[in-house]
């Protein structure tokens, strides 16, 4: 069904009314999915949320989308890899993450449908470029829970490197003005997994700014 929206306030859409059309059939009942349906493991729901989330690191649709927000405008902005070059890149086996991209070769590129030497060589050429991004915009596109392109901001701003950031403690962290007991409680839970921190430190060793 359509709804009628108008701008309330400043920022936030109001919705008055569905927008009934004369002969138009209703559709069935939406129905919150208790599985992913990428992987098919039991969604989870955190308390005081209403959104429900796949707790599979290695669900092939959390990957994807994963790599993906990482090349993003706002975040790596890695121009030429979206949706259709990343699932290529996955399903070749090039990247299992984010850190794969910083391997990649144009040779090994050129071997792929519809890459020609030019669009290789422009992809590699934007993952180079993409090392010299700030802490920041790292910091968005590593997808922590809870941590938007602003909060990103305050935390390089208050903490200036990775390194730093990492060995600061939850308490730490709700410290910085206008980052509340959530943000440092998935902040400082990231950075407890070993996973993330040999990412971290692989995207290091490839030349990002941290």
């Amino acid at each position: 069904d359509r709804v009628a929206v108008i701008r309330a306030g400043e920022v936030i859409p109001q919705i008055l009314r569905p927008v009934v059309e004369e002969g138009a059939r209703r559709g069935p009942a939406f129905e919150m999915p208790t599985e992913c349906p990428a992987c098919g493991t039991p969604v989870e729901r955190p308390v005081d949320e209403v959104m429900r989330y796949c707790p599979n690191v290695s669900c092939p649709g959390r990957i994807l989308e994963g790599i993906v927000h990482f090349a993003g405008r706002d975040a790596m902005d890695i121009r030429g890899l979206g949706y259709e070059r990343v699932r290529q890149l996955l399903e070749a086996k090039l990247i299992a993450d984010v850190g794969d991209l910083y391997d990649l070769k144009v040779e090994q590129l050129v071997q792929l449908d519809r890459f020609a030497e030019q669009s290789a060589s422009q992809l590699v050429a934007a993952i180079t470029a993409s090392r010299a991004r700030p802490l920041s915009n790292l910091l968005f596109g590593l997808g922590i829970r809870h941590v938007g392109k602003n909060v990103a901001q305050l935390l390089a701003r208050r903490f200036g490197t990775m390194a730093a950031l990492q060995a600061a403690s939850e308490e730490a962290i709700t410290e910085v003005p206008g980052v509340g007991p959530s943000i440092a409680m998935a902040v400082s839970g990231f950075f407890a997994a070993p996973r993330n921190r040999t990412l971290v430190e692989r995207l290091a060793r490839a030349g990002l700014r941290q």
